[in-house]
């Protein structure tokens, strides 16, 4: 006799395969999918680039010579550190209203920031003041920034639990040193060199570029690498195939010309100091992709040895989980005046994530005696 309940039978299989994502087979016996597929939704990645563009600063045009300004050596020109006077705070918990666990003291001053007397981008006070240390002269600007530090409380209040987070604000101040703050003409600026009509000055622009990619599992919550090959081999050279492609630098919005890139890596098993070692500080400035809150930041090396992956320690046995590419010098001739300079490229997928393109750019300042007048 014919099962009328056969069809409905089967077709109620079929829904709770799709409904148990058909972690097991409907006889029971599990056949690998269901365990595949929740490991594929366990599992998380990230990628993240960081371009860095060689800093080329300010130099200056003298008659036949060409001068760099020397930021490190300007800052020594200055203090930096917290003003000296007792900090405000603003509170945030549930204990704030009336400080009814009290209020905490004072956490110590955190450090000066020592970016905001010099930086990179030439947009602190010691590069701000070049034309006073190229002309000689008395050191004028300032500069105030505050700083934070945190300190939390708990308590018990008729019978129910309080807490309150304090935030303690600092006020720090960038000042001339009153002890240096009249300059010689050309302090701080170090000759380059002695060539040229004086008109212009020769600029190389080059950077580093490197990518970080992380894996999370159930089973390895982190794994880090920075590799930067695409696992090709260039049949010309015979050498391995880096995936930052498509450089260009342009200057002052002028056409782009095509730059080059050296790939580097970590020489197998070199630490810290030994020949062929490759170290730097990572973090992620033009662009990324997939889950941004797995990328980290700091030293590379760092991360690759203190994740949950031992098998990239130190860049791994043949060193490419710890690597790198320079961007080839681009020489230009600049007159006179504050030029953007512009670098862009992409770094190819990486491990099934899209491909991304960057754009980063940096001031070049050309000045002469007399800039600060």
């Amino acid at each position: 006799m014919r099962d009328p309940f056969k069809y409905t039978r089967i077709l109620a299989v079929i829904a709770a395969c799709s409904l148990a994502a058909c972690a097991a087979d409907v006889d029971g016996v599990d056949d690998g999918i269901g365990q595949e597929s929740q490991a594929l939704a366990a599992s998380s990645t990230g990628q993240g680039i960081m371009v860095n563009m060689t800093s080329i600063g300010t130099l200056a045009l003298v008659t036949n010579q060409i001068w760099h300004f020397n930021q490190t050596a300007a800052a020594t020109y200055f203090t930096n550190g917290w003003d000296g006077n007792a900090p405000t705070y603003s509170c945030s918990g549930n204990a704030c209203n009336g400080n009814l666990c009290g209020v905490p003291a004072a956490p110590a001053a955190p450090a000066a920031d020592p970016s905001k007397v010099w930086n990179p981008g030439g947009s602190a006070v010691a590069d701000k003041s070049r034309c006073t240390f190229l002309d000689g002269g008395t050191l004028t600007l300032t500069d105030a920034y505050a700083q934070s530090a945190q300190a939390s409380v708990s308590c018990t209040v008729l019978g129910r639990s309080k807490s309150a987070t304090y935030t303690f604000h600092y006020a720090y101040v960038v000042a001339p040193d009153p002890a240096l703050a009249t300059v010689a003409p050309f302090t701080a600026w170090d000759l380059v060199s002695e060539t040229g009509d004086g008109s212009t000055a020769h600029v190389d622009v080059t950077g580093f570029i490197a990518g970080e990619s992380v894996l999370s599992k159930a089973n390895l919550p982190r794994k880090y690498s920075f590799s930067l090959l695409d696992g090709t081999t260039d049949p010309l050279t015979g050498l391995p195939v880096s995936r930052v492609k498509n450089l260009m630098v342009s200057i002052d919005g002028a056409a782009a010309v095509p730059a080059t890139s050296t790939y580097v890596q970590n020489a197998p098993g070199a630490l810290p100091g030994d020949p062929g070692a490759l170290d730097f500080a990572y973090a992620t400035n033009a662009g990324s992709n997939g889950n941004l809150a797995l990328l980290a930041d700091g030293d590379a090396r760092t991360i690759l040895n203190t994740d949950s992956f031992s098998g990239n320690q130190n860049g791994g046995a043949d060193g490419t989980a710890l690597a790198g590419a320079t961007v080839d010098p681009v020489g230009a001739d600049l007159g006179v005046g504050d030029h953007t300079v512009v670098l862009t490229g992409t770094v190819k997928d990486n491990a099934a994530l899209a491909n991304i393109d960057f754009s980063v750019s940096q001031i070049v300042h050309i000045v002469a005696p007399g800039c600060g007048q």
